[in-house]
């Protein structure tokens, strides 16, 4: 019974943590592609004013 417990609470605690990383990696992607696009955005608007 003891051993059921503790995987039991294992799973509850990796259930917890599961929803955790995904969030984390999310906004890791999300502010990246922030900056990213913020650089593209600069590139671009550099380059059309040297054109004109």
């Amino acid at each position: 019974m003891n051993e059921f417990a503790e995987t039991y609470a294992v799973h509850i605690v990796s259930k917890g943590r599961s929803k955790v990383l995904p969030t984390i990696v999310a906004m890791i992607v999300i502010l990246g592609s922030g900056v990213a696009i913020g650089k593209h955005w600069l590139v671009i608007s550099l380059s059309a004013h040297h054109l004109i």
